[in-house]
C-alpha cells in the first residue's frame, strides 16, 4: 500500500506546556522523539527554539510520509527513521 500523506492529521497536544517543561528545552538540544506518530510533540520543541534538533522514530510508514510534507519548514533540523522503539 503506497501511503497518501495528508497535513490535515496534524497531532495537537493537550499539554504542550507541561511537555516543554518537562523536557525543559534548550538551545542547541537534541531530542528524541521515539514515538513521532503525527509529530505534535516534535513540533513543539522543534518551535521552542530555531536551533534545537529532534530525531523521530515512526514504524508507521504514513507518519513518516505525512511528516515529510507537513514539517517542510524544519526538516534540516528533524531527523525521521522508520522503526519501533
Amino acid at each position: 500500500m503506497n501511503p497518501s500523506p495528508s497535513v490535515e492529521l496534524a497531532h495537537i497536544p493537550v499539554l504542550p506546556t507541561a511537555v516543554l517543561e518537562g523536557l525543559a528545552v534548550t538551545a542547541q538540544g537534541t531530542y528524541l522523539d521515539a514515538t513521532f506518530g503525527r509529530g505534535g510533540h516534535s513540533q513543539l520543541i522543534l518551535n521552542a527554539d530555531p536551533s534545537v534538533q529532534v530525531w523521530g522514530i515512526d514504524q508507521d510508514e504514513a507518519a513518516i510520509a505525512t511528516a515529510q510534507l507537513q514539517f517542510q519548514g524544519t526538516r534540516q533540523r528533524l531527523h525521521l527513521w522508520r522503526g519501533n522503539f
